[in-house]
């Protein structure tokens, strides 16, 4: 079967866990710069006068004031405040956080595995970066909270897991379960940190990564919940391994696991048509018929990561292309400023290769018209 034949190939992680840095924030953000940009340049880049990132900080990082309405979810809500607090050091603005940290942080089963992991990713992802970005700027009763909290949905994350390695879900999962772990590393919850890196790390480099690698550019879901949830959760999961860790994990996958982030700029370049518009089909046939603000963070982070020409064109293309606005959803502008670079080289693009490019030596891709 296919995954007997993924747990023959895939390769042995039965190795030295990578050190974990021993500072905050290394989360995707790096406070010494060996990798990813420091809070330092992350500053300048919201306060140059005439800065490239100067609409996505107003959108990302908006004015906190005291019992404002914030908007409805979570996805970004702790990460949008946790970086309005980098860039200013606004007491409000760790306040607001404090609430909103107090209102989605508590652990409720919803009896429904997909729907859990699918569900509360957002919010214990946002509660790992408020602990990290903010680590040595929160008062230790909020550092301590935060962790009751992380560890509670671990708790249930930990015995959960998805046994379809090609659902979404189980990227979701196991990139949660990895970015909690390398927030906690190295504090008073360093043990259960261990635990859940040895199982991420288990997971992505025997099953996960190997998987992608089958698929090699094409995913059976369709491309707007590729977008919306598997790739996102792949290189949030790459990049902040990268930034917080010894190792480069974008290269490990490109040896070891036949090269998945490769494959995703070469999907990307041929699903993506000229109205920015991505077809109906799979489970996500019922959704929006525009999801142009999921493709932009995507392209981003695989530029980031790989260093792709074609990746970082189809992200200036989809930004001079479509209507203001419409490249990112306001707060998720956040993306731009932690891993766009407007100075990273765009050439070749994707409309320099040729169209057999975008086939298979096995020719049983499909044509996106």
């Amino acid at each position: 079967s296919t995954l007997t034949a993924l747990a023959l190939t895939a390769p042995d992680a039965a190795q030295a866990q990578p050190v974990v840095r021993s500072f905050h924030p290394r989360i995707w953000i790096n406070a010494s710069g060996q990798r990813g940009i420091t809070p330092a340049v992350l500053r300048s880049r919201c306060t140059a006068p005439t800065s490239v990132y100067a609409r996505a900080c107003r959108s990302a990082a908006p004015i906190v004031t005291p019992n404002q309405q914030l908007p409805r979810g979570v996805d970004n809500t702790l990460v949008n405040l946790a970086l309005r607090y980098l860039l200013y050091s606004e007491q409000v603005a760790l306040d607001e956080l404090r609430t909103q940290v107090n209102n989605v942080g508590l652990f409720t089963d919803r009896g429904d595995v997909s729907g859990q992991i699918l569900g509360t990713s957002a919010r214990v992802r946002g509660m790992a970066i408020v602990y990290d970005w903010l680590y040595n700027s929160l008062p230790q009763n909020d550092r301590s909270n935060i962790e009751g909290f992380l560890r509670q949905h671990m708790t249930w994350f930990m015995t959960h897991e998805p046994a379809d390695v090609f659902s979404a879900e189980a990227y979701v999962h196991a990139s949660t379960i990895g970015l909690v772990g390398l927030a906690l590393a190295g504090g008073p919850n360093d043990s259960e940190a261990r635990r859940y890196l040895q199982y991420a790390e288990q997971r992505w480099k025997t099953v996960l990564f190997p998987a992608l690698g089958y698929t090699r550019g094409w995913w059976h879901e369709g491309p707007q919940w590729f977008n919306r949830e598997v790739a996102r959760a792949t290189l949030y999961h790459a990049i902040a391994w990268s930034t917080a860790t010894d190792e480069d994990l974008f290269a490990w996958a490109r040896t070891r696991a036949n090269d998945p982030f490769g494959a995703f700029v070469q999907y990307e370049s041929y699903v993506m048509r000229p109205d920015f518009k991505f077809p109906h089909f799979g489970d996500f046939a019922a959704g929006p018929a525009n999801p142009n603000n999921l493709l932009r963070p995507v392209l981003d982070m695989l530029a980031w990561g790989t260093g792709s020409t074609v990746a970082q064109a189809m992200a200036d293309e989809t930004t001079r292309r479509l209507p203001v606005s419409q490249d990112y959803s306001p707060y998720d502008s956040w993306h731009q400023i932690l891993f766009y670079e407007p100075a990273r080289p765009n050439r070749p693009a994707r409309t320099d290769q040729a169209l057999s490019a975008h086939l298979s030596p096995q020719a049983e891709d499909i044509a996106v018209l």
